[in-house]
């Protein structure tokens, strides 16, 4: 038994525009993921931007730190070789007591 053309024509038609709506929704829902998608990943270019900047920023100033710890470090070494030599110089020179005696001795030795 043939069907006839005029009734399966609409029907065809109809499911057809039905599964293409339906098509046009998912490729809506699809299109406003991909915004919504785009917008995250340019605010997440946005920010790393900023951290680039930032760890830049931070890596100047470490620069700058470690330049002044490395002038620190060479006068504390100075100051430490300074401290040395006035405790060798100390170590060599009389106390007052000892240079009370001496004198005394002095004062004896040509009287």
């Amino acid at each position: 038994m043939k069907e006839n053309k005029s009734t399966k024509g609409p029907q065809t038609e109809n499911h057809l525009v039905v599964i293409l709506e339906d098509m046009r929704a998912k490729f809506q829902v699809f299109d406003e993921g991909l915004i919504s998608l785009r917008k995250k990943t340019d605010q997440m270019n946005a920010n790393l931007e900023s951290l680039r900047d930032e760890v830049g920023d931070v890596r100047l100033r470490m620069a700058r730190v470690e330049a002044k710890l490395a002038k620190l470090e060479e006068s504390t070494a100075r100051i430490e070789s300074d401290i040395r030599l006035i405790k060798n110089d100390l170590k060599a020179k009389v106390s007052f007591e000892e240079f009370k005696v001496l004198e005394k001795r002095l004062a004896a030795a040509t009287s």
